[in-house]
């Protein structure tokens, strides 16, 4: 019998010398479903570069990491990175490809886990990679709580915490308020058109509200809603009034609306129910 459940999205970070890592963080996640999925009604999706990206070139001269941050880390919820004897290979805008992703998703405001392996170090490692991780490591501890592991010990850990951060963190433990959102009755119709069309694909999840050279009205996403008369224009203004209160979209100055993390599942979650 069919039920519903979220999916949240967890990339794997890593240079490329903690396969074995990587392998059973997957593993793991895999494993978290068998067991919890039908009870908590959420579903973890592992991603992988290796695996959830294929080959792009474009006009714009972006690089491979600029192409899997947009591709693949923007819309992912977790972020869980493993760190061995390399840093990795710079990119334009960090010390590494790895290190850009955390970056890139700490800014967003998500969840980062970070680990760092105590595996003893093979005769021919790269020192100067290593130091310049020793480097990044203490950083991260200083920011942060960072994670230091035996490889035999790996698997049970990634387990326990990933247990944890789904059961304490906001991110994860709102899934049940986004659900009933849904269901609301006082969820209009108009507010429900709203975020269909801030989560399309590649939309900048924005809403703005413009009045000038004839017009009036409000641009969400790629579509324009303009205020044709006055039971209109309190139609739209009232979807913003309950998207606000809900917490699935925000704004710091009336003009310009965000959409939340939560209204991002909110809006899948409504494309999802119409597509039944």
């Amino acid at each position: 019998m069919p039920y519903p459940a979220i999916v949240f999205s967890v990339f794997i970070a890593s240079p490329g010398d903690v396969q074995n890592e990587r392998d059973t963080i997957r593993k793991v996640i895999q494993e978290w479903n068998d067991l919890n999925t039908k009870s908590k009604q959420i579903v973890l999706m592992p991603i992988r570069w290796e695996i959830n990206s294929s080959p792009e070139m474009n006009s714009s001269g972006e690089g491979g990491q600029a192409i899997i941050n947009k591709r693949n880390l923007k819309d992912c919820d977790l972020l869980i990175a493993v760190f061995w004897q390399r840093l990795g290979t710079p990119t334009t805008k960090a010390q590494s490809g790895t290190v850009e992703e955390i970056e890139e998703h700490i800014h967003s405001g998500k969840p980062a886990m970070v680990y760092f392996s105590q595996a003893d170090l093979p005769q021919n490692h790269n020192k100067e990679q290593f130091e310049a991780l020793q480097k990044f490591k203490q950083d991260c501890f200083n920011r942060g709580l960072a994670w230091e592991y035996r490889p035999d010990k790996f698997e049970d850990l990634i387990r326990n915490h990933l247990t944890l951060k789904v059961n304490e963190h906001e991110i994860f433990t709102l899934t049940n308020s986004v659900q009933q959102t849904i269901s609301k009755p006082e969820l209009s119709a108009t507010a429900k058109e709203f975020l269909l069309a801030l989560t399309e694909d590649d939309n900048s999840g924005e809403i703005l509200l413009r009045m000038a050279l004839g017009y009036r009205g409000l641009i969400v996403g790629k579509r324009q809603r303009e205020y044709t008369n006055s039971r209109i224009q309190a139609d739209y203004e009232g979807a913003l009034k309950e998207l606000t209160e809900m917490g699935l979209i925000q704004t710091t100055n009336n003009q310009i609306w965000n959409i939340t993390s939560n209204g991002y599942k909110a809006g899948e979650e409504i494309r999802r129910v119409s597509a039944q």
